[in-house]
């Protein structure tokens, strides 16, 4: 299986310089021959962004050849309850516990709460007997990963508030190839797991703040090698 993996668009817009990085996201998704398009929170600046742009998600977010997966961010975070439809192929990942299987894969979302510490840990260790070896299994994100050294700017503009942060140790134990995450914006970074996985941050494919500096990237890889950056023209 081959992924495009972003997320952070921040959508305000129609037809601003952020839709347009999406349609441009969407043609490169065509282009590489992806199955899966993941979208890992913040798609929507803010609700009411999500409640305007809706329709017009639905139509660029259709008969594009390959599936589009999202998790809710903090920004975004109640843009997607109520079962509100952006499309047959879109599937929203809310619920922990309900993944998406695509072949030898099996996607679980893990959506964004205002939770800290112990409780993060729970969710991802309710997941342990679910993770068999049979399967490819990723895991998409939004948070903040405490072991890396970042400014709370790399964050975009969220103050000093904690967002649903984990470890690397988290993941211990855990039958994970691929944590494939958003929330931080600045820059591709990638981080192995103790298990030889992945946890990546795509960075924004657009500078949302004028400290988000240097061209802008996704992730583009397929399902059993290394995660890969792919420059974009914005």
């Amino acid at each position: 299986m081959k992924i495009l993996h972003t997320a952070d668009i921040h959508l305000r817009e129609y037809e601003d310089e952020r839709w347009e990085t999406l349609k441009k996201l969407i043609e490169i998704g065509k282009k590489e021959d992806i199955e899966v398009f993941v979208i890992s929170g913040d798609l929507f600046d803010r609700g009411v962004d999500a409640e305007n742009l809706r329709d017009k998600i639905r139509k660029i977010f259709s008969n594009n050849g390959f599936k589009i997966c999202v998790i809710p961010g903090n920004h975004d975070s109640d843009s997607y309850k109520g079962g509100k439809y952006f499309g047959e192929d879109v599937i929203i990942l809310s619920d922990l516990n309900n993944p998406f299987e695509y072949g030898d894969v099996r996607i679980w979302g893990i959506p964004f709460e205002p939770v800290e510490g112990g409780k993060i840990l729970n969710k991802l260790y309710s997941l342990k007997d679910n993770l068999t070896a049979d399967k490819n299994n990723i895991l998409f994100y939004h948070g903040e990963l405490l072991d890396a050294f970042f400014s709370r700017e790399d964050f975009g503009d969220e103050g000093q508030e904690r967002y649903m942060p984990v470890k690397i140790s988290h993941f211990k134990d855990l039958n994970i190839d691929y944590v494939l995450a958003g929330h931080f914006h600045s820059r591709f970074c990638v981080f192995r797991l103790e298990n030889g996985g992945y946890f990546v941050y795509p960075g924004s494919p657009i500078s949302i703040t004028k400290r988000e500096v240097g061209r802008r990237g996704v992730n583009i890889f397929q399902v059993g090698e290394p995660p890969e950056q792919y420059l974009l023209d914005t």
